[in-house]
Order: structure tokens, then C-alpha cells, then sequence
């Protein structure tokens, strides 16, 4: 027999103790071994998914008329997926459209389980059953970049080899399913020609695994000769066949001359910021700061974050545009995103941007053990 020392008020107390009293007979018992689940997101409600009176053995356990006793009643209510259990027969079946997407457990992760605890009344057969729902990914999202087109500012004094950052695309599915590939086109869509490729594509594999398009000049600029190439970034996820999103760039050769903004730390390192789940709305984590040598107002700097990052974080944190102020503007999860990984993007009267990663690091905050509640809401039902 389990012990559990609990530290509670009189009453409650009592009430504890009376329950084990009328539940700890040689019928209560839990499960050894979860029943486990597959199904396909996008299930129609009232599809049937498990039949617990046959899957946890009752048929072959008891009579009949002990099967006829027995109620079936999830220890939740408000399970983390819609589905709901017949009261007599046991059958486990969608109680609504089930939405991988929507799952804040399942987001941005390939693997997606759940686990649901269920009931069996009454007393002299009460019994626990541990079911793991696996909820499959379907491909029905497509990449979408924020915007429709997008200025890239690229100097004419960049040497081959230099790299600028490009619009990244989102996908709502697992990444798995997700953005997988990106090509760079011509404005018309058909490849580019060797002649042409004074610019061209590469890809960084972020630290997340998400991918990052980033421009890279292949042969010396002259803005004299062509100031600006028109250019369209695909972007393509992991379906088969995949999904697919595009946009429009305008590549603007700037003058050598201009002075590019640039943050106050080393090219290449980013700020690196520790900070609990618990932190209040509001709070400041982090003052960025950067600095452009041009005077007047090309050199004013505007601070924002880049589009992926406003898209994926959009709801959990702000920059303010003119001091670099970053702060907490939604309840932070651990679960969800153990490393939040920000880019912000410096831009001026001209289309020069630079681009640095900023990366917040979340840890797990002090909670009270959950398992109170499970007591709790067997004692409601006694």
C-alpha cells in the first residue's frame, strides 16, 4: 500500500481517512500498464476510439451482472482533448473536431500524447484506468510568410561570401510537417540563370531545428550598374506533395557610403537572459541598444522583431521601438517553449537591416504538486 502524508486541516483530514476506509478493499486498484490510443487528428465528433470495457479486461473479469454496475466517468473535467466516455458502455469516443494545432501541448512538436485518467464505479469495484491518446499530425496547414513582399537591403561594398537575412515562413503543423525547403526564384517564378546569380539562397539549420533563409552575395555588387534584382522566395513544407508559400523581394543595392546600425555587443554573439514561467506581465527582461554612425535622422534606429519571430512569440513578448525594451506580454510556458529564440531586426530611413538573435532561456518554476487535485476530485465524487 502507498502512503501519503499530507499536512491538512482537521476536517479535511477526516474526510481523507473516511474514503480510505470505504475504497481500500481488494477490488480498488489502478491499471499496471496504460491503454494507448493512435488516432488521426481532424476525427469527426462521435467517432468511437477505444472500447474501455473490453480493452481493460472487465468482460473477462466479471459477470454480468457486475458489467451492469459499472460506471465509466473521466477524472476530468475538462479533459486536454475533446473526448468523452459512456457512462455504462464504456466506449471512449470524440466529443468535437479534434485540432492538433490548437493542443498547446502538442505545438510545434512532432510527438503528441495525452494522457487521460478514467473512473470505474462503483466503490467495491472502483478501479482507475490510465489511457495515452497519440494524436497523428495531418498536413493540413501551408507555410504563410507574414507579409506579401519584403525590401532586402544589401551595400554595395558587401564582399561574396556576405549573408543577409531573409523573411521567414511559419507553419502551424508539426515540424515534421512543417517548413522543410525554401528556393529562390526569379520574380516570375522560373529558376534563375547562371548569369544572373550575382545573389543567391542558402539555408542555416537554427538551434530548434527550424530553418533559416538567408541571401548571400556570390560576385561583386555595382550599383551602378543594376541597383536593385526582383526576386521570389518559396517557401515548402514536408507533406507529400508539400504545401507551398511564397513571396516577393526587392533587393535593393544600397550606396558603400551608408553606415549600417549595429548593436553594442561582438557580431555574432547574442544576449542570453534567464527567466521563470511565473514572471509578471509587464516585465522587463531586456534592454537592447544600438547605434548607427550616419547623423540626422538616418541615424535613428527603430527596433522590432523579425516576422517568424512576431508570428511564433508575437503573444508572449513586446520590444519597444524606441528604447529596445523587451518584455513579457502573455503567461510564459515551459512546456511549450523551453527556449524562445527572438530576432530582432534594426531599421532606419533606408532598407538597411541588420539582424541579431536574441535568445531567452526559461526555467521551470516552483508549483505545488498536482496530485492534490486528483484526491480532491476522487473525494468529490464519494
Amino acid at each position: 500500500m502507498t502512503i501519503f502524508v499530507v499536512i491538512l486541516t482537521d476536517e479535511t483530514t477526516l474526510a481523507l481517512v473516511m474514503v480510505f476506509v470505504c475504497v481500500a478493499t481488494p477490488t480498488w486498484s489502478q491499471t499496471d500498464v496504460p491503454l494507448r490510443y493512435r488516432i488521426v487528428e481532424e476525427l469527426a465528433p462521435g467517432t468511437d476510439v477505444a472500447d474501455l470495457m473490453v480493452d481493460a479486461g472487465f468482460k473477462r473479469k466479471y459477470t454480468a451482472d457486475v458489467l451492469a454496475q459499472l460506471e465509466f466517468r473521466l477524472l476530468s473535467e475538462h479533459p486536454p482533448v475533446p473526448l468523452t466516455v459512456g457512462s455504462k458502455s464504456g466506449v471512449l469516443s470524440t466529443s468535437g473536431r479534434i485540432d492538433r494545432e490548437q493542443l498547446p501541448a502538442c505545438r510545434s512538436r512532432n510527438l503528441c500524447q495525452l494522457t487521460l485518467d478514467v473512473t470505474v464505479r462503483p466503490p467495491r469495484y472502483f478501479q482507475v484506468i490510465k489511457v495515452i491518446i497519440d494524436i497523428k499530425d495531418v498536413n493540413d496547414n501551408s507555410p504563410r510568410f507574414r507579409d506579401a513582399s519584403a525590401i532586402v537591403g544589401v551595400r554595395e561594398s558587401a564582399l561574396p561570401g556576405t549573408s543577409f537575412a531573409l523573411p521567414v515562413a511559419v507553419d502551424a503543423d508539426s515540424p515534421d510537417l512543417g517548413v522543410r525547403a525554401y528556393e529562390l526564384l526569379e520574380e516570375d517564378g522560373t529558376p534563375p540563370g547562371q548569369e544572373a546569380e550575382m545573389v543567391t539562397l542558402s539555408i542555416v539549420t537554427r538551434r530548434d531545428g527550424s530553418l533559416d533563409p538567408r541571401l548571400v552575395v556570390r560576385r561583386p555588387l555595382d550599383r551602378e550598374t543594376q541597383d536593385e534584382y526582383r526576386r521570389r522566395l518559396v517557401a515548402y513544407d514536408g507533406g507529400r506533395p508539400p504545401r507551398s508559400a511564397s513571396i516577393d523581394l526587392l533587393i535593393q543595392i544600397l550606396d558603400s557610403n551608408d553606415n549600417s546600425p549595429v548593436f553594442d555587443i561582438p557580431y555574432g554573439l547574442s544576449y542570453e537572459v534567464n527567466v521563470t514561467e511565473n514572471v509578471a506581465v509587464g516585465t522587463v527582461l531586456l534592454r537592447v541598444h544600438a547605434v548607427d554612425a550616419d547623423e540626422g535622422l538616418s541615424g535613428e534606429v527603430v527596433y522590432s522583431f523579425s516576422s517568424n519571430t512576431l508570428t511564433t512569440y508575437g503573444e508572449l513578448f513586446n520590444i519597444d521601438n524606441v528604447t529596445g525594451e523587451i518584455s513579457v506580454a502573455g503567461m510564459l510556458d515551459r512546456e511549450r517553449h523551453p527556449v524562445s529564440l527572438l530576432s530582432l531586426r534594426l531599421r532606419r530611413l533606408t532598407p538597411n537591416l541588420v539582424e541579431i538573435s536574441i535568445v531567452i532561456f526559461r526555467i521551470l518554476s516552483l508549483r505545488i504538486c498536482t496530485s492534490y487535485k486528483h484526491i480532491s476530485s476522487i473525494l468529490e465524487m464519494y
